[in-house]
């Protein structure tokens, strides 16, 4: 017997459908020697698979396609499941701060993959001078001129998936009497 190997690696996304096509001739046939067990393949070489929440990390998977020429081709793969990043604390939809105060919140995040390596970023097209730091705390001081509601997004990637939240900061002018009263008045 002739065997060839192919080896890859791939990344997939836990709970999304992964859809490979093995090659195909009319008498392949296709045999698991080590793959999840939700792994299917079909008649047509065509290999499914939905990962799991236990599968996250690394999948060995091995596959032996054997045709009628007596020659074997093994197809090792180590896939690699991502787990999306979570973005587990954060602000409410709308925040609400008076003018002159400062919007100071601490982000935190979730991400199951054993060696996560998460980065926050801060979508600032409307809220001028804001920051996000690399712990994902969000600092904004808006200026004098700042009043009204300012959208936002905040974005965590583990360089594989994302998660974005969509917020408002609603900037209040506190009310003020632009008036004086009469210091005295006449009687009658």
């Amino acid at each position: 017997k002739q065997k060839t190997t192919r080896k890859d690696k791939f990344s997939v996304t836990m709970d999304e459908e992964f859809i490979f096509q093995l090659p195909h001739t009319a008498n392949n046939q296709y045999k698991k020697i080590e793959a999840p067990q939700n792994l299917r393949i079909s008649k047509t070489g065509k290999v499914h698979w939905i990962p799991l929440i236990t599968q996250v990390d690394t999948n060995k998977i091995e596959i032996i396609i054997t045709n009628e020429k007596n020659t074997d081709v093994q197809f090792l793969w180590e896939a690699y499941v991502n787990a999306p990043p979570i973005i587990s604390y954060r602000p409410a939809e709308e925040e609400i701060i008076s003018q002159n105060q400062t919007f100071l919140f601490q982000c935190q995040s979730f991400d199951m993959n054993t060696n996560a390596a998460v980065s926050w970023f801060l979508d600032t097209t409307n809220i001028i001078g804001a920051t996000i730091n690399r712990f994902g705390t969000i600092e904004w001081t808006p200026e004098e001129k700042h009043i009204d509601n300012f959208n936002y997004e905040i974005i965590l990637s583990d360089k594989t998936n994302q998660d974005i939240f969509k917020g408002v900061i609603y900037i209040n002018a506190r009310p003020i009497v632009s008036s004086q009263p009469p210091q005295y008045i006449q009687l009658g």
